[in-house]
């Protein structure tokens, strides 16, 4: 055997090996990125959800304590007075101040029917709203019918309070009276 020159042995470079790149990413990086923004996404739309379901969960809380307090006292006069102050607190939360602020009598009646079908505070069990505080006592059925038209109000008229209904400012007599306008 003769020995070789290098140069004529027939041997190639070692070469080494490009880095891998990172694009395209594996199918399986594919479905950890859709994952995640799956995740995102429910995480966003549970977020919103509550938000917009948070003021009707306290209304119904609220309304909750106002029954039992109720149940305990029964005192129709002082029921009345709080479903009234908390229908107002449910207005002003959730529709703008200028739609309800400046209601009173028959035009707060009349806003609260514009959220539900027909007319149960205008004409129907929901009047005791006004006229509670002239009334001496009030049977339980009655009693048990309004509270009912509360809730269906929490319930259902509540959520679509977008719509604009025409206020104008009520002014107590005792002002308007001492007045000079």
């Amino acid at each position: 055997m003769t020995p070789q020159s290098p140069e004529s042995i027939n041997i190639h470079d070692i070469h080494m090996q490009t880095d891998v790149s990172w694009w395209p990413i594996a199918p399986g990086w594919w479905a950890v990125l859709l994952m995640i923004i799956l995740l995102v996404l429910v995480v966003i739309l549970f977020y919103w959800y509550r938000k917009k379901t948070q003021l009707k969960r306290l209304a119904q809380q609220q309304l909750a304590q106002l029954c039992q307090q109720y149940e305990a006292s029964q005192d129709a006069h002082q029921l009345v007075k709080d479903m009234s102050v908390l229908l107002r607190r449910i207005c002003l939360s959730q529709a703008p101040r200028q739609n309800s602020a400046g209601l009173c009598g028959e035009q707060w009646l009349k806003y609260l029917d514009s959220h539900l079908v027909g007319e149960p505070f205008s004409s129907g069990i929901g009047k005791l709203l006004i006229d509670m505080p002239y009334r001496a006592t009030m049977d339980a059925q009655s009693m048990d019918e309004f509270i009912n038209l509360c809730k269906r109000w929490i319930n259902q008229g509540s959520i679509s309070l977008e719509k604009p209904v025409k206020s104008t400012l009520c002014i107590p007599r005792r002002l308007s009276e001492n007045a000079n306008f």
